[in-house]
């Protein structure tokens, strides 16, 4: 955990998502399994809590926007 770097500001503010933003996604597992990934990571990671729940809603019908945002924020973490 010491070796941790913590997300100052992971989601910007005035963000707003929707289920219609963009196209849709062909092949969502990729989008669900990172999802996934990073909801077990929320629990020793409090930094990134609000994001991956505000990004969890859209699992079921993930949009290349979703995707990209959340490649986008999450490139760092996940390269380790």
């Amino acid at each position: 955990m010491s070796a941790c770097k913590p997300l100052q500001i992971p989601l910007d503010v005035n963000a707003k998502f929707t289920y219609y933003d963009g196209e849709k996604i062909e092949d969502s597992q990729l989008y669900r399994s990172i999802i996934g990934s990073l909801i077990y990571a929320t629990i020793t990671r409090l930094d990134i809590v609000h994001i991956v729940g505000v990004l969890s809603q859209f699992i079921q019908e993930p949009m290349v926007n979703h995707l990209k945002v959340l490649l986008e924020t999450f490139s760092d973490t996940l390269k380790e």
